[in-house]
This record gives structure tokens, sequence and C-alpha cells, in this order.
């Protein structure tokens, strides 16, 4: 059987080592790439320093590709034998990943690369613009702009504008017509942000009012392409400030990786037309470092990704505590790195306090939420860092015990903007209580009988079992369902919530919250004629730096990422 070289992750935060592996042969509708370039993730490297996503080893990473088709399978129409293209690849699919020299693609959801790009641009593309697209799209109310404009009349704020997935967003924003398109970034990127479509570009350290200034209406809709502390808080009081509106939807950059499998019926338009878009210059890629030295620069690559993301904190704003009670989260043992300090829920008494604080003093008695970025400021230790923004005062008819339990599920405050509530499993007292206090009605829960007549003393108005169907759940609204919180995310709890927001039909405004992966539609919806995004020069790739070397330079390029490229993506070339 014939055979290929890989970059292999040999166990749970191992090394990377080039390896050979069987040649799969396409199947249906699938294609065998060689592939030229491997544009690298944040992810990629975070799967190996925190041992998330995968439990198979050893595994094959990757998952921004671009190549030439050399196979393709009975069912393929479209590619032929020669063809360049650029995909996304998947986790978990070793035949499928982009670390190495042959890679297996579905061929509904990958696209031919125009003349005026290189392979390393292309290759740039997949990950981000296809967050950017189910940013933008997936629960928006708002269609894929394949036929043209679909969002006239509609601004749109997105966090991080010079990141990958933050220029795809603007780009994608305005081929939809948004207006304003409005975005942060450092100051030496205003000028290419705008050339992408921003109307205005902000600091990152810009406030809510400065934001919303640029708006002739409040806003509706923000994408937040970093999704850390800083920005969230931010996103959170752009949309709530003075208050919120109608539809009003924050779209975050989660993890795992969002991908063109799970989203198809945005993505299979999508990968149709975004070859015109960038022929026509509409939809320009990253710019990109290269790496040189093939798979074997992968780890240098990642560690370049690696090291951009570091973060430093103020330490002025920030508070001393003696901690005297942390509740526990199942986060706690879930988490991979190590050594760590961890815990996230606490309570304590203030020790000592930043130059800049008021609303605090020594003695304080204050509960507050730990945050895995830093051991200074997680809570299994006897003094923390808390942030005195983030922190609040402990109430007289509570001890410090009942206020440790609170802190993380008060970031449920996000579910004031919507009307309609229905709870799945046991997303906590605290949730259905804040439902309460917010006045959604009916809040509908699912539970053990056992629980209902604590739980509808909490505030719920009906309780089901846990094997509820959803035309039942629908029975307790009188209206289509319109937000589902689910906290349990399992294949059971997430296939129920799909049913109610889908069942007859997707309420305009609908939303999950949490995390819910969309099966598979039906492959050829929104198929329509052929267009090509990429060639028109509607959407072009990023910019890209090429790590040479081919397998070999995977760690290389790897570590390129690690320690962070601005504007650019990493690339390698598996073939050299």
């Amino acid at each position: 059987m014939a055979q290929h070289k890989a970059s292999f992750l040999l166990e749970k935060h191992g090394k990377l080592e080039v390896k050979t592996r069987p040649t799969p042969t396409p199947q249906k509708n699938q294609a065998l790439v060689k592939v030229t370039a491997a544009a690298i993730n944040p992810v990629d490297w975070k799967i190996i320093d925190y041992g998330i996503f995968l439990q198979n080893f050893p595994a094959v990473l990757g998952t921004d590709g671009a190549g030439v088709v050399e196979a393709v399978g009975p069912e393929v129409n479209d590619f032929k034998v020669g063809d360049r293209i650029f995909f996304q690849g998947a986790y978990g699919r070793d035949d499928e990943t982009t670390f190495q020299e042959k890679a297996i693609v579905q061929t509904d959801i990958i696209a031919k690369i125009p003349d005026n790009i290189t392979d390393d641009q292309a290759s740039t593309i997949p990950v981000a613009a296809v967050a950017a697209l189910v940013g933008l799209f997936q629960k928006t109310g708002i269609e894929v702009p394949v036929n043209g404009p679909t969002a006239n009349g509609k601004g749109v704020l997105i966090l991080g504008g010079s990141s990958s997935v933050g220029q795809f967003a603007i780009q994608l924003a305005r081929i939809a017509g948004f207006s304003p398109i409005v975005t942060t970034a450092s100051a030496q990127h205003n000028d290419f942000l705008g050339s992408l479509g921003a109307t205005h570009v902000f600091d990152r350290d810009v406030d809510a009012k400065t934001v919303q200034s640029a708006f002739s209406t409040p806003v509706a809709l923000v994408v937040d392409s970093i999704s850390q502390a800083s920005t969230q808080e931010l996103a959170f009081e752009v949309l709530t400030t003075p208050s919120s509106v109608q539809g009003a939807h924050l779209a975050i950059v989660l993890r795992p990786p969002i991908r063109s499998h799970q989203f198809r019926d945005l993505s299979v338009p999508f990968w149709q037309t975004v070859g015109q878009w960038i022929k026509d210059e509409k939809l320009v890629p990253n710019r990109v470092q290269v790496v040189k030295g093939g798979l074997a620069a992968v780890p240098e690559a990642l560690d370049l990704s690696r090291k951009g993301h570091k973060a430093s904190f103020l330490l002025e704003k920030h508070g001393k505590l003696e901690v005297t009670a942390a509740a526990i989260n199942p986060v706690d043992w879930k988490v991979k790195n190590f050594p760590a300090v961890l815990g996230l829920d606490g309570a304590g008494v203030v020790e000592a306090v930043g130059p800049e604080v008021t609303g605090f003093k020594v003695g304080d008695r204050v509960f507050f939420e730990g945050i895995y970025r830093s051991s200074d400021e997680t809570t299994f230790q006897e003094k923390t860092i808390v942030e005195t923004d983030l922190i609040s005062k402990i109430p007289g008819n509570i001890t410090d015990d009942q206020a440790s339990t609170i802190p993380v599920v008060l970031l449920l405050r996000f579910l004031v903007s919507s009307k309609i509530l229905a709870l799945i499993a046991s997303v906590g007292q605290f949730a259905i209580q804040l439902a309460r206090i917010a006045g959604f009605s009916p809040i509908v829960t699912t539970a053990s009988a056992q629980h209902n007549d604590f739980l509808k003393s909490l505030g719920a108005t009906h309780v089901f079992g846990r094997d509820v169907d959803a035309n039942t759940i629908q029975s307790a609204f009188s209206t289509p369902v319109a937000l589902v919180l689910d906290a349990i995310s399992t294949n059971s709890t997430q296939s129920l919530a799909f049913d109610i927001l889908t069942t007859p039909s997707l309420a305009p405004v609908a939303h999950l919250a949490i995390v819910l992966p969309l099966a598979d539609s039906v492959k050829e919806k929104n198929r329509g004629d052929k267009v090509t995004w990429i060639k028109d020069e509607k959407l072009v790739p990023n910019r890209v730096q090429v790590v040479k070397g081919g397998l070999a330079a995977v760690p290389e390029a790897l570590d390129l990422s690690r320690k962070g490229v601005s504007g650019v993506k990493v690339v390698i070339h598996p073939q050299d």
C-alpha cells in the first residue's frame, strides 16, 4: 500500500515526529489531495499544550490546507486530477488533517484556488473564514450573501479586526452589505483594516460609549474574534447599555474549532462562492509568514503562534485576597495542563489593594471568579489576586462558603437579552432564579422528578423529565422557542435542543447558548449555480509566511504561530 509522510503528535502533551502512514483512497464524493501548504492556527498548539480535543494518539494535526487533487471518488463531478484547491481539515480524522503530504477532502466543502493567489495564501482561508461565516450568519437570521448583499441597513461590531478571523469577518460583512462595520485593533492596522471594509477602527482599549457613537441605532450584533475577558466585557456593555435591543446577538469564537463539516447549511454555499469573491478581490487572504523546513518545522511554527497569545495584566487595578472558601466546578478536574493551580469559585477577605482601587478596602469580605490564565488568579490556594471590578462584597446574611458557590453561574447574566428561555438539564439553581428575576416566562427546565417542587420554588414554571421530547417542551410555550441554554452539551441534550429550536421551523432570532454543533444539512441546499468569489477577487485569502522544510518544518511553523505573527498566517509546504 502506498505511504506518505506525516507529522505525528505521539501522545497527549507529547512531541511531534515525522513518520509515514498509509495513503487512503478517496471514496464517493471525496478527493485525495497532495498538500502543498498548511497554515497554522492557535488550536494546533493548544491541543499539544492543554491536552484538549483529542483522545486517541498518535494523531496528525492541522486544519488549514491547500494542494493539488491527485485522485477523486466515483461521485465527484466538479473537481478533477490536477485542480488546485484549498480546504479545511477535520481533527479526529487523521486522513483529513493537513500536517502531512496527502489528505482526504470532502469535495462539497472545498474550492478551487484562483490564479490571482498562491497556495500559501489560499491555505490561510478555511478555518478563520468559516469561523467568521458562522459568527455573522448562523444565528442572526441573515443569509450568506451568495447572490448579493443580505444585510443592508444593519451594523456590526467586530472585536479583534486584525486577527485572522477578524479580517475575514470584516470582508464578509462588507460583502453582505453591513454598515457601519466597526472594529478594534492596534493603531498600526487602521489603514489595512479600512482597506478590507471597516468603516471605523478603534483602539483595543476603547470604551462602550465610543463604540456606540459609530452607530445610529443600538448595536444588535457583535462578533468577538478574540474571546478573552476584556473583549467579552466590552461586547456585553455595547449590547446592553443603556438596554439590549430585540434580537441582540453576541457571536463568540468558541472551542473546539468551528468546522465546515458541522455547518454545511452555511459552509456549502460559502465554499461554492468564495473563489469568485477572491478572484474579484472582494475578499483577501491573511498576510503570511512562511516557516521553512517542511513537516519538521511544525514545532517552530506552533511556537510562533503560542508566544503570540501570552497576556499581561495591570496589577494596579487588582486586589489581594486571603481565600477562605473555594467551590468546585466540573472544569476544575478537566484541566490538563500542569503544573497549575486550579479553582474558579472563591470567597475571602481583602488583605491589600492596588492604588487605583476605591470600591473595596482591607477587611472586606468578597466573592469572586478566578481565571485560568494565571495561577495568581485561581482559588485553590491561600492567597489570590482579583480584578476588583469583577468582584462583589458578601452580604451579612450568607457565609463565605455559600458566597463561594455563586460566581461562575453569574455569567448567566447574558440571558437577560432574550425573552423566552428553555433550560436543559441541571443548568443550575442560579439560572432559574436569574431568569425569574429578569422576568422570563415561561421558564422551562428538565430534571429528575425528585427535584420538581424545589425547582418550581426557585422560579421554574414547568419541570419535565430528562427524557422529554421536543413536542412536549414546545407545548409549554405559546410562541416558538427562541432561546435554549444547554449546560450539559451531551449528544442527547444537543439533539433535544436542536429539535426544539427547529420544529416546525427556526424562529428568526433563535439561539442556543453554550455549544450546539448543528447536524449536517442536505448538501444540495442553496447549491445553485457554482460561483467562485475568489476568482472574481471578491474574497481574498490571508497574507502568508511560508516555513520551508516540508513536514520536518512543522515544529518550526508551530513555534512561529505560538510566538505570534501579526497580520499574517504561517504556512508550511509538506512536499519540501
